[in-house]
């Protein structure tokens, strides 16, 4: 048996497969040898942060998402 019908997929089949993790050296490495492609891509900085935290905690006035966006580095 090939190992794609073992894992349940058809070969005639497109699969995409995205995956995120922050801690890379705790992954198999079988595990990361099925993914065809990496995007490696670096931290936020404060204000991209506390960009994405204003749009997801609305509740927080600019004070707190500052705070928020200075903990979260």
């Amino acid at each position: 048996e090939s190992i794609l019908h073992i894992d349940g997929f058809e070969q005639d089949k497109k699969v995409v497969v995205i995956a995120a993790t922050n801690r890379k050296e705790d992954l198999d490495p079988a595990l990361i040898s099925r993914f065809d492609t990496m995007i490696p891509f670096g931290l936020l900085d404060h204000s991209s942060r506390q960009q994405i935290a204003s749009k997801y905690a609305k509740h927080l006035i600019k004070p707190e998402l500052d705070e928020l966006a200075r903990v979260t580095k």
